[in-house]
């Protein structure tokens, strides 16, 4: 082989991703430009459940960002699921069964009654199994 086949071979072969990532071993996005890893989702883990995982970012790029993750998690054998208002939804088939990925928006709405640019937004995410993927 030569030295591009063997480039190639290792650059599309490479699944590692560097730097922080949301919910490593189990989803493995990475912390994508405008976000921070937020392990206590902003002070609203007992609003959101422990199980949610967020990063944060401005309220004005939390719409983005959710439509952002849902695109890594289509590379990563993720599919659209549905939706509601402020959640999306994404499936997955795996050798233990089928998973639900949710994506969710939110703010701390008990600082800020209403969601507005420069306050501090959140996406959270879930992984939990599900009987069916269909």
């Amino acid at each position: 082989m030569n030295f591009l086949g063997v480039f190639l071979a290792g650059v599309l072969g490479s699944t590692a991703v560097e730097g922080p990532q949301v919910l490593p071993g189990v989803l493995d996005l990475p912390v994508l430009r405008g976000a921070t890893l937020s392990p206590d989702c902003g002070g609203m883990r007992d609003v959101v459940g422990p199980e949610l995982t967020c990063v944060s970012a401005p309220m004005q790029r939390i719409n983005d960002l959710v439509f952002d993750y849902a695109a890594e998690a289509e590379t990563r054998g993720w599919r659209d699921f549905g939706g509601a208002a402020n959640a999306k939804w994404m499936v997955r088939q795996t050798a233990q069964g089928c998973e639900r990925l949710t994506i969710a928006a939110f703010w701390d709405f008990r600082r800020h009654p209403e969601p507005r640019d420069g306050i501090p937004g959140f996406v959270g995410f879930q992984v939990e199994k599900i009987s069916r993927c269909a």
